[in-house]
C-alpha cells in the first residue's frame, strides 16, 4: 500500500482569544498561514504536493484568504469540532483540530504532519525520515528543545526533557496523538491545582511532556531555528524556520535566516 501524507494546520482570525490577551503579542494568523503554505508548496520537495488541511475551530477567515487556499489546493474547514472547550489560551485549539482530523474518514492510515503557522520549511525531509512511524518502531514524532532553549521556555515538571508541539507526526488510526493528549489533560490539570507558578500558557506542552514518558515517541531536537531559539551548531535535524509575522521585520533574524539557508543548501549538495 502506498504511504499517504497530509499537512494539517490550525488557523484563527484576528479575533482569536490569544489576540485578546496582554501576555501574548498580537499575531496575524491568516497571514502566517499563507506564508506557511507557500513555503510548503515551494520547498517541501517530495512532499510539496501532498494534501493540506487547514481548520478554523472558532470562526472563519477572510474571503481573500480562502481564495489563496483554493489557489494552493488547500482543504479549508470552518467548523467547531464535536469535542471542544474554550481555554484561557488558544493553544489547545491545535489539539482539538488534530483530534478532529486524525479521526476523519479520509485521513485514516495517513501520516499527519502538523506544524505551527509561524514555521517555514527550509528543505525537504529525507525520504526515510518517517520510516520509524511506518514500521511501528515509534508511535509518533514530537518536537523537542535543546537545553540552551529551556531558559526561554518552562521548568521541567512532568518529564526531564521538554517537548514542543509545534511539530507532531502520527499515523491517523494507528496512534491518535491528539486523543491521547486530550485524554491525559485532566492529569496535568490536577497538578496545576496543587502547584504554584505554572502558567496556563504552557499546559498543552506539559501534557505532551507527560505523553513522552508514557508512549514510544521519537523526539526531534533542533528541528527549527529562528525567533526564540538558540543558534544550532549541528544542522542535521534543522528543517524549519520559526518567525512570527510582524509589521516590521527583524533585520538580525533575516540575516541569520539567509546564512542558515545557504548552509542547509550546502548540506544538500
Amino acid at each position: 500500500m502506498k504511504e499517504k501524507y497530509a499537512l494539517i494546520l490550525t488557523v484563527e482570525n484576528e479575533n482569536a482569544i490569544n489576540n485578546k490577551r496582554d501576555d501574548i503579542a498580537f499575531r496575524y494568523y491568516e497571514r502566517e498561514s499563507i506564508n506557511c503554505v507557500k513555503s510548503w508548496r515551494k520547498s517541501a520537495g517530495w512532499l510539496k504536493d501532498i494534501p493540506i488541511y487547514i481548520m478554523n475551530p472558532t470562526g472563519n477567515v477572510l474571503k481573500e484568504t480562502k481564495y489563496f487556499y483554493d489557489d494552493f489546493n488547500v482543504t479549508y474547514i470552518s467548523e467547531e469540532p464535536p469535542y471542544f472547550n474554550v481555554h484561557e489560551h488558544g493553544f489547545m485549539n491545535v489539539h482539538y483540530v488534530g483530534h478532529y482530523l486524525e479521526t476523519h474518514p479520509d485521513l485514516q492510515d495517513t501520516c499527519l504532519i502538523h506544524i505551527d503557522l509561524d514555521m517555514e520549511i527550509l528543505r525537504p525531509f529525507p525520504k526515510d525520515f518517517f520510516d520509524d512511524l511506518w514500521s511501528n518502531k515509534k508511535e509518533a514524532y514530537l518536537g523537542g528543545y535543546f537545553k540552551d532553549d529551556y531558559k526561554s521556555q518552562r521548568t521541567p515538571v512532568f518529564a526531564p526533557n521538554l517537548t514542543n508541539t509545534g511539530f507532531v507526526c502520527n499515523i491517523a488510526g494507528r496512534f491518535n496523538f491528539y486523543k491521547e493528549l486530550l485524554d491525559h489533560m485532566p492529569k496535568v490539570e490536577e497538578v496545576y491545582e496543587l502547584a504554584d507558578g505554572l502558567r496556563d500558557y504552557d499546559k498543552e506542552e506539559y501534557c505532551s511532556d507527560l505523553l513522552s514518558t508514557i508512549f514510544n515517541f521519537k523526539i526531534i531536537n533542533g528541528y527549527e531555528q529562528g525567533e526564540g531559539y538558540s543558534i544550532a551548531t549541528d544542522l542535521t535535524n534543522v528543517y524549519f524556520w520559526h518567525e512570527h509575522f510582524y509589521e516590521k521585520k527583524n533585520v538580525n533574524l533575516s540575516i541569520y535566516k539567509f546564512k542558515l539557508q545557504r548552509r542547509l543548501d550546502g548540506l544538500q549538495k
